[in-house]
């Protein structure tokens, strides 16, 4: 598939998903992973609950010892978990969670890339050192996005490059 059809169908896509409507079903995490978290991604090329690479894998424990210590997706690219990816409940803010994030990253140290996102909203980290740069290099808004932010955005879509988009 070539960039500009790679392009237009995310953009379809993303046009012709009911963002609001399923945003008001989010009652709670598990609901907005379901309904934005994980349609989001699939757009995106990835699939769902499969163990290979290109999936999301649920509630990855990113190594820790403690129980209950997991991070909501992490995504496999070429055998290792390169992206981190911890969800919040629908409309809330994102601030506050960015160090939660940067804990489960620590942990990993194939994580390169680390999104925080409540479904509408997400925030894409890079790795600096051993923890995540405090300032997202993109943000994609499902409610209020444009072309450029789409064209930036299919640099994400599955089969992926780890090295162009970093």
């Amino acid at each position: 598939m070539s960039v500009q059809q790679k392009i237009k169908s995310i953009k379809k896509q993303l046009d012709n998903f009911d963002v609001s409507g399923e945003k008001e079903k989010c009652s709670s995490e598990v609901n907005t992973n379901r309904l934005l978290i994980e349609p989001f991604f699939k757009i995106l090329g990835y699939s769902i609950l499969e163990d290979k690479d290109g999936s999301l894998k649920p509630e990855f424990d990113a190594y820790f010892d403690k129980k209950g210590f997991k991070v909501d997706y992490a995504i496999r690219i070429k055998k290792k978990y390169q992206i981190l990816i911890e969800s919040k409940k629908a409309n809330t803010n994102l601030t506050k969670h960015l160090r939660q994030l940067n804990d489960y990253f620590n942990n990993v140290d194939d994580a390169q890339l680390g999104i925080l996102t409540n479904g509408t909203k997400f925030e894409f980290y890079i790795r600096e050192g051993n923890n995540l740069n405090l300032k997202p290099f993109f943000v994609f808004d499902w409610e209020d996005y444009d072309v450029g932010s789409i064209e930036t955005l299919s640099l994400f879509h599955y089969p992926l490059e780890m090295k162009k988009v970093m």
